[in-house]
């Protein structure tokens, strides 16, 4: 509960409300995006600017479930995890092979802000049923949907 006061950002007086806060399992910040994933699978990215791009890591051989390699992005380790992806309003470009590998995501929405989506994107994001791209978007990168043959819902 939140006690009755003088809410600041709404400049009124509010009375005793009942608030329910969801916490993220995990979180992070890298560049200009900060991430949450929560316990439902939807992954939440957020800031103000580009997104940093990305590698495959061959080095460590990091594989998903079906072998497949998995992006150095500081959120590739939660692959499994992912279903549903946000990227909001504030991240104008998606870095390249920012989501590489990431075989669980099935729906995604890009925030109005993003101008480009990166080479390799979404690479082997064959789960991929559903994606929103905005009027925004100027430019998608060679390979960016490379097998992603379930996606047939492209707005």
């Amino acid at each position: 509960y939140v006690k009755s006061g003088y809410d600041t950002t709404r400049n009124t007086f509010c009375e005793e409300e009942e608030v329910t806060f969801i916490i993220p399992s995990y979180s992070g910040i890298d560049g200009n995006c900060n991430w949450m994933l929560f316990n439902d699978g939807l992954f939440f990215v957020y800031g103000s600017g580009n997104m940093n791009g990305y590698e495959i890591d061959n080095d460590y051989k990091k594989r998903n479930s079906d072998g497949n390699y998995i992006t150095t992005a500081p959120w590739g380790q939660y692959h499994g995890s992912m279903t549903n992806l946000i990227i909001d309003s504030g991240i104008t470009t998606i870095g390249k092979q920012a989501f590489d590998g990431m075989n669980n995501i099935e729906n995604v929405t890009i925030g109005n802000s993003v101008i480009s989506i990166g080479y390799s994107s979404f690479y082997n994001c064959y789960s991929l049923k559903n994606i929103i791209i905005p009027d925004s978007v100027k430019e998608i990168g060679e390979l960016a949907f490379y097998y992603c043959n379930k996606l047939t819902n492209c707005v």
